[in-house]
């Protein structure tokens, strides 16, 4: 009877270990969307990361130290980086330095439901893990999240500094100082990497006064996967408006405008609300400028994504109007348009009625701020494309520091 009762407790234990076929392909589909949704950090080849790629990277740095913790359950340690984005699969990547507390219980409660998905084996097993991972209490739980900051600054240290934003001057080198502090080894691994994150940026510092340090390519690299993306989730996103162009609608784009004297103005720390006139210095803004808004948009949320084109930031109605009362040549912004949905394209063409046109999906504009500047002045060279008949055209723009 014993032996009976044993057999059967252990055949529903296995029935509870068991994932179906179909259910883990569906799982393994859902996971796939790690390797589509891509991170804040560039590679070293141009190119956004996806989330799969960090956590792949994470699990093998924490394979080759797992003998500098003879202490720690170093398994752990690397299931928790294998899981660790998981939720980022449903609510995409948002940097560290953006990411609010909201943003965080929202990542949790969707985890806690996609585990609940899962055979009961499984969501034992996984929903105290991540909530170990949470609460930074054990020693694993403490080498996973120190690597995990480790790796980001790995990354951005291997990327080119055109593609770091103004606030990663420092964030590069204070980032995870706290998560390392109770290991000797992963203090080193820290300095180690401190020094060539120091290293990097002086070595734009010294190129200083050289010509090549005063240029900014403020153009979108267009890679095929992101023409791919971009026209599965955009009717427009084709060879007129595709990646960084400006909207010339009916009109014909004048050749003096190739070169205006130009300001930046930072926006990036508003969201949830329209860009208002309060949040620049009017003043500033003079007859025939070309006038760029740095949101940070399109380094947090990869061009060519639904979001992209559908939750991107906008100027107020208001704002525009001043704009354009001021009589300037060009409204550049690096998110897909000045106003959303249905008030896109009527916008596009008030403006360009008015002698204003807009260039969308710049980048790099955040080099051209200095320190907790708000705004900086520089020379904007625009050069469209020869195309006929055109809502769009794709062009080259590129600033010259003053």
């Amino acid at each position: 009877m014993l032996y009976l009762i044993k057999t059967l407790l252990l055949l529903l234990l296995k029935t509870e270990m068991r994932m179906e076929p179909r259910e883990l392909i569906n799982f393994m589909a859902i996971a796939e969307r790690l390797k589509c949704n891509t991170r804040h950090s560039w590679t070293s080849t141009y190119r956004h990361e996806s989330v799969a790629e960090h956590s792949w990277r994470l699990t093998l740095l924490a394979y080759f130290v797992q003998d500098e913790f003879p202490e720690a359950d170093m398994n752990k340690v690397i299931q928790m980086c294998i899981l660790h984005d998981l939720g980022e699969a449903i609510t995409g990547d948002i940097p560290a330095f953006y990411k609010t507390q909201k943003d965080e219980e929202v990542e949790d409660r969707k985890i806690e439901e996609l585990f609940q998905t899962l055979p009961p084996f499984y969501q034992d097993k996984l929903l105290p893990l991540f909530r170990e991972m949470g609460e930074l209490a054990t020693l694993e739980a403490k080498i996973y999240k120190a690597l995990d900051k480790m790796e980001a600054i790995i990354q951005h240290n291997e990327a080119d500094i055109s593609t770091w934003i103004p606030l990663e001057y420092t964030t590069n080198l204070e980032y995870g100082a706290e998560n390392v502090a109770f290991s000797p080894y992963l203090r080193r691994l820290k300095q180690e990497l401190y020094n060539d994150s120091v290293r990097k940026i002086e070595s734009v510092s010294e190129q200083g006064g050289g010509s090549n340090n005063r240029w900014v390519d403020l153009t979108l690299k267009v890679s095929p996967k992101m023409i791919k993306d971009a026209q599965g989730n955009e009717n427009k996103a084709f060879t007129g408006h595709l990646g960084t162009h400006f909207d010339v609608m009916n009109k014909e784009f004048p050749l003096n405008y190739t070169e205006r004297k130009a300001i930046v103005f930072d926006v990036s720390s508003i969201s949830g609300r329209d860009i208002e006139v309060q949040d620049i210095d009017l003043s500033k803004v003079r007859p025939d400028m070309f006038v760029s808004f740095y949101s940070g948009y399109i380094e947090r949320e990869s061009y060519g994504s639904k979001a992209y084109f559908s939750e991107h930031p906008q100027l107020s109605d208001e704002l525009i109007e001043k704009l354009l009362d001021r009589h300037i040549s060009i409204i550049g912004i690096d998110f897909a348009g000045v106003r959303r949905g249905t008030e896109h394209t009527p916008k596009d063409q008030y403006c360009a009625d008015k002698g204003v046109f807009i260039i969308e999906n710049l980048c790099h504009l955040g080099q051209l701020l200095v320190g907790d500047e708000k705004s900086a002045e520089f020379i904007a060279n625009t050069y469209p494309m020869n195309f006929a008949e055109m809502t769009g055209l794709p062009c080259r723009v590129i600033a010259k520091r003053k």
